[in-house]
């Protein structure tokens, strides 16, 4: 038998099954019931929402035109608590629907030589009102009043640095880290603008990192202090290590005139690791690798101690073979 006609034999039977349920008297009195019920309510819902009530409704505030170099150093107030009255059909179109536009601030307005602004919420009863329902009162305003202390700040362009602990895994390192933006603007007073000259992340912590990651992060916050941008882009370059040996010729120093040193061997096997990025890169001339005379001049060994003086930065974990040799000192 086809899947087809497996699915027209299922869905008859559950047709048959259904129709006789309906049919049945006492389900079907049932239904009617439960019709009965659902229209009583409906009269009901709407009998009560024509009833007038009171409602709560939060209006957005927002500052606007703030200078850059304007710190505003305390709270502001989210939102503005209203307080309306109107039919119930009207007050729910407030919290499905109609929406009021957020109150805007214009700080360019506010400005004062005190540099402290007080508002009396009163002032946008008529902002308010103009975007409400004819029929609706508005009859309060929390708070009554707000007010904030701001200050006009210098400003200078500082360094971002990452702050916190990211573990690459093992056989893993950071190969680099790629600020966007590398450099930030720093706005605040002389006497705490003074004091910054680096703006760190908010501490990142990472673990088990094994391929390059792309984040964003906010920068740290420093009371009175305003950045621009206030967030950066971090890209956490990652390689992996490998092995690598290179044969570095041993080279002595600080000898008088007329002295050479012979070492034997004369090179040195260097075993380190290093990223797959540098690899193909890294050459003996990177490493300087020397014996000091006067070391020599003091030892009463007959080996002489190499000693490891310079090296790329981007290798880890370095070993000599050996690390003493036979030497001889010509003249």
């Amino acid at each position: 038998m086809s899947a087809k006609r497996k699915d027209i034999i299922n869905y008859l039977k559950i047709s048959r099954i259904i129709r006789s349920f309906l049919l049945m008297k006492v389900n079907r009195d049932f239904l009617i019931f439960l019709f009965f019920i659902f229209v009583a309510s409906l009269f009901w819902l709407l009998q009560t929402l024509n009833d007038v009530y009171e409602a709560e409704v939060a209006i957005p505030v927002k500052v606007t035109n703030v200078p850059k170099n304007a710190l505003i150093t305390s709270e502001i107030p989210s939102d503005l608590k209203v307080v309306l009255r109107d039919k119930g059909t009207i007050l729910i179109n407030y919290f499905l629907g109609k929406t009021i536009s957020p109150v805007e601030i214009n700080f360019m307005d506010l400005y004062n030589e005190k540099n402290k602004v007080e508002i009396l919420t009163e002032r946008f009863n008529k902002i308010i009102t103009y975007q409400l329902n004819q029929s609706t009162k508005l009859l309060s305003i929390k708070p009554e009043k707000f007010d904030f202390i701001y200050t006009l700040g210098k400003s200078k362009k500082i360094p971002v640095q990452i702050k916190g602990d990211i573990t690459p895994k093992r056989s893993y390192y950071i190969s680099n880290i790629v600020y966007n933006p590398d450099s930030v603007s720093v706005y605040a007073p002389s006497q705490i603008l003074d004091k910054i000259n680096v703006a760190y992340t908010t501490p990142i912590y990472m673990e088990n990192i094994g391929e390059t990651k792309n984040i964003e992060v906010d920068l740290a916050k420093v009371n009175g202090a305003k950045f621009i941008p206030s967030k950066v882009k971090l890209r956490l370059a990652v390689d992996i290590y490998s092995e690598k040996s290179l044969d570095v010729p041993i080279q002595g120093v600080n000898f008088p005139v007329g002295k050479t040193l012979r070492t034997f061997p004369s090179k040195v096997k260097v075993n380190f690791q290093i990223g797959l990025k540098n690899f193909k890169n890294v050459t003996p001339d990177d490493f300087f690798i020397c014996v000091n005379y006067e070391d020599l001049a003091n030892s009463k060994d007959d080996k002489c101690t190499i000693v490891l003086k310079s090296y790329p930065s981007f290798v880890k974990h370095i070993t000599l073979n050996p690390t003493k040799v036979d030497y001889l000192i010509e003249e």
